[in-house]
């Protein structure tokens, strides 16, 4: 059984590598686009929330170049490089739509957008429950030093930013949390603060107003990926192509029992996962 999964591993690898060479190649025989036609294009959310998912997506067309948190030429421990590194990635692109997520940054994404010329960006959000049950199974989050109950009781009263996690975050945000942030806060429950304080700079920030912006909720985007699929592509100028969501399906959804979260983070988690399926600007399904 040991050597079938290796096997399996090492055709996923040969087949991605092959894909990989012919899209580079596809992009050679094409050009180099002109400059004034490139585009960026931000991946936004909180961690665990399926962006990877739309990273997959984006990968195949030949008319996009797409950077992983992992790519150092763009990203130092999954943090964006500084605005004049990603400029000069932008401009050897050989894509005429440059990929990042900008996950660390969500609190700069305004400002990443203005940046660059007609860029656009998409940010995504899941149900709370499901993105908590996947931090706290993901293996940062098992051999963790400290808790994300901790961490957030450090941002909340300003004793350590930790990092890019509370860098930046405005006082309206940060007030909007602060009461339930409190000394022994377990870990679930500080990761589901933390779903609340990233996500709520969506609203923060305005970016339910800006026209460069498209929420979509993961749920939606896994039980009609075809449809979803279609209208980012569209939105992108992207020819649609069904491979791209070929290994979306609605598994994940519910998977594990609902991890044990205070009452009121879980509750206003519920009120701001609602707030973005009535009030946000949604990518719109093309059936």
């Amino acid at each position: 059984m040991k050597n079938k999964g290796n096997n399996a591993q090492l055709r996923s690898r040969f087949d991605g590598l092959a894909l990989r060479l012919l899209k580079r190649l596809r992009q050679l025989l094409q050009g180099r686009p002109a400059p004034d036609s490139k585009q960026v294009f931000f991946i936004a959310g909180v961690q665990r929330s399926g962006t990877n998912m739309i990273v997959n997506m984006l990968t195949p067309p030949a008319s996009t170049e797409v950077y992983r948190e992992t790519d150092p030429r763009a990203y130092r421990d999954f943090e964006l490089r500084d605005i004049d590194t990603l400029h000069q990635l932008v401009a050897r692109s050989f894509g005429r739509i440059t990929v990042f997520k900008a996950l660390c940054e969500l609190q700069k994404l305004p400002a990443l957008l203005d940046a660059f010329p007609r860029a656009r960006a998409l940010w995504i959000v899941r149900r709370p429950e499901d993105m908590i049950n996947s931090h706290i199974r993901a293996r940062f989050s098992v051999n963790r030093t400290i808790s994300c109950g901790e961490r957030m009781k450090n941002i909340v009263d300003g004793r350590d930013p930790e990092g890019w996690r509370g860098r930046d975050i405005g006082e309206t945000t940060l007030a909007a949390i602060r009461d339930m942030a409190h000394d022994g806060l377990s870990h679930e429950s500080g990761v589901g603060l933390f779903w609340l304080m990233r996500n709520r700079l969506y609203f923060d920030l305005g970016l339910d107003r800006d026209e460069r912006v498209r929420a979509v909720c993961y749920e939606d985007l896994v039980t009609a990926p075809d449809d979803y699929a279609a209208a980012l592509f569209e939105w992108l100028g992207l020819p649609s192509k069904r491979s791209a969501v070929k290994k979306v399906n609605p598994a994940s959804i519910g998977r594990y029992p609902p991890p044990d979260v205070e009452r009121p983070i879980l509750e206003a988690c519920h009120d701001l996962y609602d707030r973005f399926r009535t009030d946000a600007r949604l990518l719109e399904p093309i059936a």
